[in-house]
């Protein structure tokens, strides 16, 4: 669990993996913007609810589990995005070797 504190109010991102994870997205994240990730050995779903108060649910996949966090103003949602972010996979940019080099 990673807090933060604004205004006296303390804020969590809650990152759990194991036998926790039910494989379901959980009703408060219903309608969310979903968007679908994959990678060689799994995939799951980045689920992001904006407005005013943010939230966002993400499943993870090694090992298998998921991230949230509920009802956190903008700039809290920018910094946990950014644990966020940098837990999930990124699609690795195909290295093009230079002319005349061999692969």
């Amino acid at each position: 669990m990673v807090t933060t504190r604004r205004h006296g109010k303390v804020f969590e991102l809650v990152i759990v993996s194991g036998p926790y994870y039910t494989g379901r997205p959980p009703v408060w994240a219903a309608g969310c913007d979903v968007h679908n990730w994959q990678s060689p050995e799994s995939s799951g779903e980045d689920c992001r609810v904006l407005g005013t108060a943010r939230s966002r649910y993400i499943t993870l996949n090694a090992p298998m589990g998921y991230a949230q966090y509920r009802d956190v103003p903008v700039e809290i949602a920018t910094q946990f995005d950014r644990i966020l972010d940098s837990l999930c996979w990124q699609e690795w940019k195909k290295v093009h070797p230079a002319a005349g080099e061999s692969r």
